[in-house]
């Protein structure tokens, strides 16, 4: 099965299925030229390159193409001298990337992608060809090109804010990790956190070109029966309190699972052994040896997304706080090609029932937080370190 097979299975997705090649008549020569052919996974490389291109774009500075005076034909022409981004650019509008979101126009494509097609008519870029580049209308065309990356930078500053807010299935999610998270800490206030991505082998990655490639209803089982199976994973006490799983589709990795697991950090703290005994179940168990996983827990940088936490106490701040802003935030992140390849059918975002504590919870009681202290909405509440360090001392003193 090759890459545009593997889309054209998928029911939901006709649109893309569509061959864009479209050949337009020459009346001098009565030839034809070929202008550009998006059809299936052509369509997803160019929206990944779109976005890493808008964004790089966006960041530059100053302007991306000038003028200088090029030798053609014995005779000095003016010609448009793009810089590295502004071939970036060009190449966008050559491709005719611009054109995806009229062609598809029952997709919803990343703002980048949004972005550049209103741009390009906007600015009248949305023929633009090589040859437009040199002549008289050379002038023109850098002064065009100019005012177009100035309105790209302008228009990407909110295309963070745009892209959260493009999607209520990103927010709602977001929300109930938050919750989901506080219940679990409203029963336990010792938790072990691991973090794994979950991927399958490329000789059997879906849509990979040979016969042994997995169907997508293939993947989806082997994530069923991984969730079905937690509790007998060796080294867990039983199941875990809570998992989130996100599955994601990338070019470069298809489709895999970013898998959250919490389990009672007072009876586990080997986090690393843990999570390398998750991906090992994955591995032969599962997969039955075509999966590999990668072990977020070897990094416990705080300040990236990819950290894997580890134990975390409620009375830890820090580490609560990354746990949702930054890896459980991570995890309810819009993915849009995955949804333009995998038909609705399956779920992307999972998570467990986190049942809140019912009556009065054994143990000591937490201390309340003052005023100054409290965290923002949606937050549990925790104690000061100020508060613990007085009960520490006061400890002691006795």
């Amino acid at each position: 099965m090759n890459s545009l097979d593997m889309i054209s299975s998928t029911p939901d997705t006709t649109a893309l299925l569509i061959s864009s090649i479209d050949h337009i008549p020459n009346p001098a020569d009565d030839s034809t030229t070929l202008v550009v052919d998006y059809d299936g996974f052509a369509v997803l490389q160019a929206v990944v390159r779109a976005q890493r291109h808008i964004g790089a774009i966006a960041a530059s500075y100053g302007p991306l193409f000038t003028l200088q005076n090029v030798r053609r034909a014995g005779a000095l022409m003016p010609s448009v001298r793009p810089t590295r981004c502004g071939t970036k650019l060009l190449k966008l509008l050559f491709s005719r990337v611009c054109n995806i979101p009229v062609q598809y126009p029952s997709h919803t494509f990343p703002q980048e992608v949004n972005l550049l097609a209103t741009v390009a008519d906007r600015f009248h870029l949305g023929e633009l060809t090589q040859a437009d580049l040199i002549g008289d209308s050379a002038v023109n065309v850098c002064q065009c090109l100019n005012a177009a990356v100035d309105h790209l930078r302008l228009s990407a500053v909110d295309l963070s804010d745009k892209r959260l807010r493009s999607t209520k299935a990103s927010r709602k999610n977001l929300k109930g990790g938050w919750r989901w998270l506080d219940r679990i800490f409203s029963r336990i206030g010792r938790l072990c956190v691991l973090r794994l991505d979950l991927h399958i082998a490329k000789e059997y990655e879906w849509g990979a070109a040979n016969m042994h490639a997995l169907s997508l209803e293939e993947l989806f089982a082997q994530r069923a029966e991984f969730i079905r199976r937690l509790s007998s994973i060796p080294g867990f006490n039983g199941a875990p309190l809570g998992y989130i799983i996100k599955s994601e589709y990338q070019l470069r990795r298809s489709l895999h699972h970013h898998v959250l697991l919490i389990i009672d950090g007072n009876a586990h703290w080997q986090h690393i052994e843990l999570a390398k005994a998750v991906g090992e179940f994955w591995v032969n168990v599962i997969t039955k040896g075509m999966g590999t996983y990668y072990n977020v827990n070897m990094h416990t940088d705080l300040d990236s997304p990819d950290c894997g936490i580890g134990i975390v106490s409620a009375y830890d701040i820090p580490k609560v706080e990354a746990l949702k802003t930054k890896v459980i935030a991570y995890l309810c992140k819009p993915d849009y090609l995955a949804r333009l390849v995998i038909p609705r059918r399956h779920r992307l975002f999972v998570k467990s029932v986190a049942v809140p504590l019912r009556g009065p919870k054994l143990g000591r009681p937490r201390k309340q937080l003052a005023a100054e202290d409290l965290l923002p909405p949606g937050e549990i509440a925790l104690p000061s370190p100020v508060s613990i360090a007085c009960d520490a001392g006061n400890v002691l003193e006795k």
